[in-house]
């Protein structure tokens, strides 16, 4: 009888608390739909030279976030995102800031489309030899390489696509090779000609040359001077040119070309007057008239 006694006290001082607790409402099935996954908060371990654009302590789901770094660096990707993964909000990648590369010191002569002194990595830069010097244009683009052995630093190296549109890493510098050379000591002129001797430096290449002259400055009577014609194909790797029997007095515009339209050598040069009025040379006394009134003008 006691114990029953027992037993009813400790269900009367139990049942106050068995009442006050109720299982709590875990709300509606999502059916596998993912929940809203909070914000991304900016990495604390990444790269604190990384730059957020816009500037906030964290992101909603789906903001892109613009990233650039301080100095002569560039981040590894333009941008990033907060996206959602299972139940967190996190980043959809890892960035870092990259050294960008220095302008490579070769051939001054090289022009760069891009005027600027440093390039980021893997950006495609193109870049040519002035007109009449080879190689032609190029594409060539910087790439970080592995450190070396016993080194922990990256190293970068510039590198070359060829013909083929694969990119060789480029050892030593380049250069702007002149393809024709003329010496200006070889230049003959006179009344009636100019002639000239040339050289080839890469002969495979001048198998194609052409020169031509032609006349420069349009002429009046009684000045008038009549167009050369034709053009003359040259062969080898030296030779030299004559242009076709000319007016004196007269510029003409001597041109060497690659077809299709290489330009080189290029000059402009006028015949000598002095020539044409000896004894030794029978030019029609029109002609001589006219030579002397052209000279005085």
């Amino acid at each position: 009888m006691a114990l029953q006694g027992l037993a009813l006290a400790f269900l009367l001082v139990l049942a106050p608390v068995l009442l006050a607790w109720e299982p709590k409402d875990s709300g509606p099935k999502n059916h596998g739909e993912p929940k809203e996954a909070g914000r991304c908060e900016v990495p604390s371990d990444w790269d604190p030279r990384l730059q957020f654009t816009p500037e906030q302590s964290s992101y909603a789901l789906n903001d892109s976030v613009q990233l650039s770094c301080a100095g002569e660096y560039v981040p590894s990707v333009p941008h990033i995102r907060c996206v959602s993964r299972g139940m967190q909000a996190l980043w959809n990648g890892t960035a870092t800031c990259k050294e960008k590369c220095q302008k490579p010191q070769w051939d001054p002569k090289f022009i760069f489309d891009q005027d600027q002194d440093t390039f980021n990595p893997n950006e495609v830069v193109k870049m040519r030899c002035p007109e009449g010097h080879w190689p032609p244009p190029m594409e060539i683009k910087c790439m970080k390489l592995d450190p070396e052995e016993g080194s922990m630093i990256p190293q970068s190296s510039w590198f070359v696509r060829n013909s083929t549109g694969l990119w060789h890493r480029v050892k030593g510098s380049l250069t702007c090779v002149d393809v024709l050379q003329v010496v200006p000591e070889t230049l003959e002129i006179s009344s009636t000609s100019i002639k000239l001797n040339w050289t080839c430096r890469l002969p495979d290449t001048c198998q194609h040359i052409r020169a031509t002259c032609r006349l420069e400055e349009p002429s009046s009577p009684p000045c008038e001077a009549e167009e050369v014609k034709g053009e003359e194909l040259l062969r080898g790797w030296k030779g030299t040119f004559s242009c076709p029997p000319l007016q004196p007095f007269t510029v003409y515009t001597v041109t060497i070309s690659l077809p299709p339209s290489t330009i080189l050598y290029t000059r402009l040069l006028r015949t000598k007057e002095t020539g044409m009025l000896t004894r030794d040379v029978k030019v029609p006394f029109a002609w001589q008239l006219s030579l002397i009134i052209c000279s005085l003008q």
